[in-house]
């Protein structure tokens, strides 16, 4: 496989939640070229996002499970790869936010920290870049400033007005 995708919660929920920026993560993670990974962190922080969705829109438990359903299929056809994450990553994610939290003085979730490092991990272990997409511009803004993200992944916002 030449390349792979790597999907934050805040992009992937995009392609069961119908947005703006659907059409995009659709048609860019329906692909058969590539791989479709998540960080392990993905499956419960997009089971919040779900939920929040649902009582946003006043939907009930039924629409929930429908879009947990959906995600779910997605991992067991193998239309989306679960990455863990070892205790390296964990320690890269702690450093991570170290330096953009504490010297760069720049906002980061530890969830972010944790989910960015699992996909850098990925490429360092595949000796391979992966594309990286996000619609946090904070977390890509921090990424971008840092040489070990800009040189093993392809830092993609999700926008919709950006060509594909």
């Amino acid at each position: 496989m030449k390349g792979g995708y790597f999907y934050d919660t805040c992009a992937l929920k995009h392609r069961y939640i119908r947005t703006a920026f659907s059409q995009r993560i659709r048609k860019v993670s329906s692909g058969k070229r590539w791989r479709n990974c998540i960080a392990e962190l993905t499956v419960l922080e997009i089971s919040g996002a779900f939920a929040s969705y649902c009582r946003e829109q006043k939907w009930d438990v039924r629409r929930f499970d429908t879009l947990r359903t959906a995600f779910l299929r997605d991992i067991a056809t193998g239309q989306i790869a679960i990455i863990p994450s070892a205790r390296l990553v964990v320690m890269r994610a702690c450093q991570l936010m170290r330096f953009a939290v504490l010297l760069k003085g720049r906002h980061l979730k530890s969830s972010d920290a944790l989910i960015a490092s699992t996909c850098l991990e990925l490429a360092l272990r595949e000796r391979r870049r992966i594309v990286f997409y996000t619609h946090d511009r904070k977390l890509i803004k921090t990424l971008r400033e840092i040489s070990a993200f800009r040189s093993a992944l392809v830092l993609r916002y999700v926008d919709p007005a950006e060509a594909l």
